[in-house]
């Protein structure tokens, strides 16, 4: 069957991007400091004797680009292991910085994350691991994905991954590859398509920022709005209320080629929460 090829294009207000709702004491207390992930330094100084093939991911979890801790889950036969670095030193065998699973219930939790030199505090991170009814489709037999969740501040919920899509981030076996996340709601925001319901009634297949549509299908492309990472799935996405739609302009331009390869566009402004 034919289908219609789309990409998307946004365009938006400075303030839906810059400003939106975002912590004002936080704001005039620091600046917030954009990040060239390319040039971060992954060492890390004292690891623990992990049982099972250690994963890492790193976290950024401050206005400056500072405060780096690395997670490392460690999966073994009788256990799941998380080690998250609290404190941002590379030392992930202090007291506190051990955090155990098991298969029966494959969630780790840390209630709140203070954030030197700062008022920053983050709370209630949560980490779900991929697996059984939970892994994605084809990745049933990794054990190195997690969902990831906080309210950064103590207040805006940001994620990582999403059950309901089963779409997570993977942490990788070597430190020089593991993804990089800046679960933040400031600087410089991106949008990304949310893969909906559409997907699993068979009008719409996704590949990267594009999405291949049946010819005649009627669908409702979904956004999402957030920060980018480095590596595969490490787009950390805000709440559907962050952005305020009565103030904030938002407006996508929906680009693509129909089956005979003739180019189409249409330009909409977004005028409602999901």
């Amino acid at each position: 069957m034919k289908k219609l090829i789309l990409s998307v294009v946004f365009a938006f207000t400075a303030a839906a991007i810059a400003a939106a709702n975002q912590d004002e004491s936080v704001k005039q207390e620091q600046e917030f400091i954009e990040v060239d992930y390319s040039k971060i330094d992954r060492k890390i100084k004292k690891e623990p004797a992990y049982k099972g093939k250690p994963y890492y991911g790193l976290f950024i979890l401050d206005m400056k680009g500072e405060f780096k801790a690395w997670a490392v889950l460690d999966i073994s036969k009788n256990e799941n292991v998380l080690y998250f670095d609290k404190n941002a030193n590379g030392d992930l065998t202090e007291a506190g910085e051990k955090l155990k699973s098991n298969y029966l219930a494959p969630m780790m939790e840390i209630d709140e994350i203070k954030i030197p030199d700062s008022k920053l505090r983050h709370k209630k991170f949560s980490f779900r691991l991929t697996e059984g009814y939970f892994a994605p489709k084809g990745k049933e037999d990794k054990k190195n994905g997690v969902f990831f969740e906080m309210l950064w501040n103590g207040k805006e919920a940001v994620k990582c991954g999403d059950i309901k899509t089963k779409t997570a981030v993977y942490f990788d076996e070597s430190i020089d590859k593991a993804p990089i996340l800046r679960p933040a709601p400031h600087g410089k925001l991106q949008f990304e398509l949310y893969r909906s319901r559409t997907e699993y009634m068979g009008n719409v297949k996704f590949k990267d920022d594009e999405m291949a549509v049946k010819i005649g299908a009627k669908i409702t492309p979904n956004f999402q709005i957030g920060k980018g990472g480095l590596g595969k799935e490490s787009f950390c996405f805000l709440s559907d209320t962050f952005l305020d739609l009565k103030k904030d302009k938002i407006f996508v331009s929906i680009i693509g080629k129909d089956g005979g390869g003739k180019e189409l566009k249409e330009r909409f402004q977004i005028k409602e929460h999901c």
